[in-house]
């Protein structure tokens, strides 16, 4: 009795409390896949199996909770955050992250790059996929055109803009010193990789496509030509930002 105790104990240690439901003897499987939110609540989750990958900063790439079974008990000591999940593919790819809810609640977001496949989920008791679900489909209750189709279905990021090249038509302040912030002012500022003042790579946040605020680079001074790059091409801003000392 004395050694059962101290075995429930350690296994109370090993699981955190979210994750005691009841085990699972048999290798990893999945029985649905559901996507979080909806387009008038943005809560709960839905039968659907049509999703957007990751694609920064326009789409942040679809969540789902996974439904099934062996996310814990498939491991004699599961991680208090992957618990016995070892790896999580959605769409062809690895997802961007995932973490365990219980022994039948997997929570993964889909990363960039994904195309329309299965859901893929390996403990070290095995390996389970969607496509072994009658017809690959990953939830029997949708019913739609889609959901009639195996795996998940892939579709375009529809918040996504058109990406042109930068224009600045100025800056405030101006001048300004070294090591404070300035707005730009001007168009294409939606998906900047990369500017530079003087040569020098400067902090930025893009507010709107409109306006971008710059950390000016402290070593830099007098007048300085701004070089922005976004997914377009590379400009050089016509009008000039004069840097105090």
């Amino acid at each position: 009795m004395r050694a059962l105790l101290r075995t429930t104990a350690c296994a109370a240690v090993l699981v955190p409390i979210a994750l005691l439901v009841a085990g699972s003897a048999l290798a990893v499987s999945i029985t649905s896949v559901q996507e979080f939110g909806n387009s008038t609540s943005g809560g709960g989750v839905n039968s659907r199996n049509v999703a957007t990958a990751m694609d920064d900063p326009y789409c942040p790439g679809t969540t789902f909770l996974i439904n099934g079974s062996g996310f814990v008990y498939d491991s004699g000591a599961p991680d208090p955050v992957k618990g016995a999940v070892t790896s999580v593919t959605i769409a062809n790819v690895p997802a961007a992250w995932f973490n365990v809810g219980s022994d039948a609640k997997l929570y993964a977001q889909i990363n960039k790059g994904a195309t329309t496949g299965p859901v893929v989920v390996t403990t070290s008791a095995g390996t389970f996929s969607t496509d072994s679900l009658p017809g690959g489909r990953v939830n029997s209750n949708d019913t739609s055109l889609q959901g009639l189709m195996p795996g998940i279905q892939i579709i375009p990021c529809v918040s996504k803009p058109t990406i042109t090249k930068a224009t600045v038509t100025g800056f405030k302040p101006n001048p300004v010193k070294g090591g404070r912030k300035v707005q730009f002012n001007g168009t294409g500022f939606s998906g900047v990789t990369k500017v530079t003042i003087g040569g020098k790579n400067a902090t930025f946040a893009v507010v709107q496509d409109q306006n971008m605020v710059v950390v000016v680079p402290k070593t830099t001074a007098g007048k300085q030509t701004v070089v922005i790059t976004n997914p377009a091409g590379t400009v050089t801003a016509t009008v000039k930002l004069s840097v105090k000392a």
